[in-house]
């Protein structure tokens, strides 16, 4: 019985370039990297006073949160008013920032003063609040 043989092109098996498909990867990963916005928001649920009037949240802010223990976050840390200087401090430096103080109804007014009083030590002089409906 005779073998059958194919003619032409020996080479072997067709494989697919993927190159183009590695830089299109690529692209769409820096495309997200720069459209993405990199805001820490605190990780706890601070019951807010209901305000009739407040700014936007600007993209660029810096955001903290108290509780009504009196624990200030920042992201998901807790954090003291020695480490609120530091970041304000430090973030500061990059860009004019604005930082916003989610309160809870049941926060310690002694303790929301010692903060806007660190905050205004370190030059910090715009307050945000998040426009709620009433």
């Amino acid at each position: 019985m005779r073998k059958r043989t194919l003619v032409g092109n020996q080479k072997g098996p067709e494989t697919i370039n993927v190159s183009p498909l590695i830089d299109m990867v690529f692209i769409l990963l820096i495309f997200f990297i720069v459209g993405a916005v990199f805001v820490k928001k605190p990780i706890v649920d601070v019951n807010k006073i209901p305000t009739k009037s407040g700014s936007l949240l600007a993209q660029d802010s810096l955001l903290f949160a108290v509780t009504d223990k009196n624990e200030l976050y920042y992201g998901a840390k807790v954090i003291t008013v020695d480490d609120l200087g530091i970041i304000v401090r430090k973030k500061l430096k990059r860009s004019k920032m604005s930082v916003v103080l989610q309160l809870d109804k049941m926060s310690d007014a002694s303790f929301v003063a010692v903060l806007l009083e660190k905050l205004s030590d370190l030059g910090v002089d715009s307050y945000l609040s998040t426009k709620q409906k009433l």
